[in-house]
């Protein structure tokens, strides 16, 4: 039995046993990831608005009280290019009724 053989047999030993104990799936199905916060949806954190320019302009758009169309008028983007980056970073307008952003932004950023 040359070597690529016996690997195969492996794999087709391992692929049963894993069926057998969980149903196919692997063994983290299921289980929360420990340590994740509030960003276990994937959205950045708030020291990621710092390296990212657009965040900042957004920022500081929304702290300046204007609305998500002023502000997509002001930045050169459409308004649904802006909700989608101000959702990501968590940054919410006035008369904005976005419930999809958990932690909306209300800081400032120093030292950019």
């Amino acid at each position: 039995m040359t070597p690529l053989e016996q690997w195969k047999q492996l794999a087709k030993l391992e692929n049963i046993e894993m069926n057998k104990k969980n149903n196919g799936r692997s063994e983290n199905f299921g289980k929360k990831p420990e340590n994740k916060g509030v960003y276990a949806a994937g959205r950045p954190r708030l020291s990621d608005i710092k390296r990212s320019k657009i965040a900042q302009d957004i920022l500081q758009l929304a702290q300046k009280g204007l609305t998500a169309k002023e502000a997509a008028r002001s930045a050169g983007l459409s308004v649904q290019q802006l909700n989608q980056k101000a959702r990501r970073y968590q940054i919410t307008f006035k008369g904005s009724n976005d419930v999809t952003a958990a932690n909306p932004v209300s800081c400032s950023i120093s030292g950019t």
